[in-house]
């Protein structure tokens, strides 16, 4: 089989170096062949699960050097929201990021407290559903 043929693999993660920025990955077509240290592309930090399906570029001398492109939606993995105008960011611990491209619109879902490091101005209205618990000092002016 020529090397052209192994440029673009399917395969499923096997590992991951979170030191280094790679993953292992066994290609189940092949034999359940391994390639090691494929480096994940980076826009973002992110490591795919084990077990999950990622699309591979390989150079065109064999599986040596290789870069992992990521995961894609299939059977076992849809899209969240089959929206073309969603951006969807989920985390395994029940963060979720949904950002509305036409609507302009932002909603952060989480199961744990979410904490903002740094000062914060918020430009505009403030609706509060629940309580509400200050520990420092409140100023400003109440105007009706």
């Amino acid at each position: 089989m020529s090397n052209m043929m192994n440029l673009i693999r399917v395969g499923e993660v096997d590992g991951i170096n979170e030191a280094e920025g790679t993953i292992r990955v066994t290609f189940p077509d092949r034999d359940d062949m391994i390639a090691e240290d494929i480096a994940l592309f980076r826009s973002e930090q992110w490591f795919p699960e084990v077990g999950e399906s990622v699309v591979c570029l390989f150079l065109p001398n064999g599986i040596q050097q290789g870069f992992c492109l990521g995961p894609y939606f299939n059977d076992e993995h849809p899209p969240y929201i089959p929206n073309k105008n969603m951006y969807v960011k989920r985390f395994n611990d029940g963060l979720e990021l949904q950002y509305d491209l036409l609507n302009k619109s932002l909603i952060i879902s989480a199961e744990n407290p979410i904490t903002i490091n740094g000062e914060s101005i918020i430009n505009g209205d403030l609706t509060i559903n629940g309580n509400l618990t200050v520990t420092g000092v409140i100023t400003g002016t109440i105007s009706s």
